[in-house]
Formats: structure tokens, C-alpha cells, sequence
């Protein structure tokens, strides 16, 4: 039972890594190889989906300089090795980033929404995301010449999607 355990774990340890194991585990029985070649498919799904966001935001040469250096980043190569949370957060966030390109694209509120949710999912793998919307509310009123005209309806599905996936276990560590 004990194979991923935390002397002093209460409540405020994010969900997301230890479930995801669980998960893995559940399928594959408790193989440690299983979910380090899992990690690292999910770390080379990061340098796509990092590459694809570079490319919405500047030109091919740089998405594949940034997947390149993102493949070549010695810590993403050793977390999958370690069982660490940073490949599947990155792996989340580098999602979440380009489905809220895809929906400023595309100008709807479903896929901000969506992007909310994918936020909250990696909020709770990596705590600091829950600052995310945040920031993308602060770039939506700073950059109001290339933005869809609904930024203010656009942020807040964005705030939505991540509240509902974030607030369960907020309720939890609250009664905890």
C-alpha cells in the first residue's frame, strides 16, 4: 500500500501527481517502469504542444527551437527517471496554453472554459497555477487591440472552468 507516501502529508499537497500514480498503478500494477515511460511520453507531448503554442505566438523557426530545447532540457529528461510532478504539470499547462490559444482563435467561450478546466487540472498538480488566470486576465486588458472583443466574458469562462475543477478539493483542504 505505502508506495507513495509522505511522512506529514495533510491537506495542502495537490492531488493530481499522487491520483495520477494511483491511476498508472491501478492499470499496470505497482511498476515504477510503467509510469516512468508513461512520464516520458508525457515529457515528449510537452515539447509538441510547447512547439505548437511557439508557433501560434511567433513563427515555425522558434516553435522548433523551443521544442528542441525543451527535448534537451537535462532536468525533463531525469524527472521522468525520479517520479517527479513537473512532467505531468508542464505536460498540463503546455495543454491548457495552447486549447486557450485555440480559443481566442476561435473566439469561444466552450473552449475557454475548457482551458479553465485544463488550468485547474494542472493547478492540481503544481499549486502555482492557480495564479494563471491571473495573469492571462491581466495580458487580456493589456493587449486589447489583438484580443477578442468578449476578453471580459472570455476570462471569466476561463476563471469558471478552472473554479470547478479547483474548488472540490479548496473544500477539502478548508474542513481539513
Amino acid at each position: 500500500w505505502n508506495v507513495y507516501f509522505e511522512n506529514n502529508a495533510r491537506a495542502y499537497r495537490p492531488p493530481g501527481f499522487p491520483w495520477f500514480l494511483a491511476q498508472l498503478y491501478r492499470l499496470t500494477g505497482i511498476s515504477h517502469e510503467a509510469a516512468r515511460v508513461v512520464l516520458a511520453i508525457l515529457g515528449a507531448t510537452q515539447c509538441m504542444l510547447l512547439s505548437l503554442w511557439a508557433m501560434r505566438l511567433s513563427s515555425t523557426r522558434v516553435a522548433v527551437i523551443a521544442g528542441l530545447l525543451c527535448a534537451l532540457d537535462p532536468q525533463l529528461i531525469r524527472y521522468p527517471q525520479t517520479l517527479q510532478s513537473e512532467i505531468l504539470y508542464l505536460a498540463l499547462l503546455n495543454l491548457a496554453l495552447f486549447v486557450l490559444f485555440v480559443a481566442l482563435r476561435k473566439n469561444r467561450l466552450r473552449l475557454h472554459v475548457a482551458a479553465g478546466a485544463l488550468f485547474g487540472l494542472t493547478a492540481l498538480s503544481r499549486e502555482i497555477a492557480i495564479f494563471v488566470p491571473l495573469v492571462v486576465g491581466l495580458w487580456y486588458m493589456t493587449c486589447r487591440e489583438t484580443l477578442p472583443p468578449r476578453r471580459a466574458a472570455a476570462w471569466a469562462a476561463l476563471a469558471f472552468g478552472l473554479a470547478v475543477v479547483v474548488l472540490p478539493w479548496s473544500y477539502r483542504n478548508f474542513q481539513i
